[in-house]
């Protein structure tokens, strides 16, 4: 299962204390505007077991290189 979504310090304490992994997604390629919303300032500060680097251009490619992050991270099987 994963969570696309998780912003504050709290919900990644309830996740982790669950055993969850977490892992930021650090997004370099805009096609419009960003809005930051203020949650968006704790995302710096909780600690995460990776990153994936979304240099991707379409949602297809990010999905693939995803799996293959996840894959190799051993969270899930090819």
């Amino acid at each position: 299962m994963v969570i696309t979504d998780c912003r504050m310090p709290n919900e990644a304490a309830a996740l982790r204390a669950d055993g969850w992994k977490l892992f930021k997604i650090i997004r370099t390629v805009y096609k419009e505007p960003v809005d930051i919303h203020t949650t968006e300032s704790l995302i710096d500060h909780i600690p995460c077991d990776g990153l994936i680097l979304n240099d991707c251009l379409t949602a297809e490619e990010f999905k693939g290189k995803t799996k293959n992050f996840l894959i190799g991270a051993g969270i899930i099987k090819g």
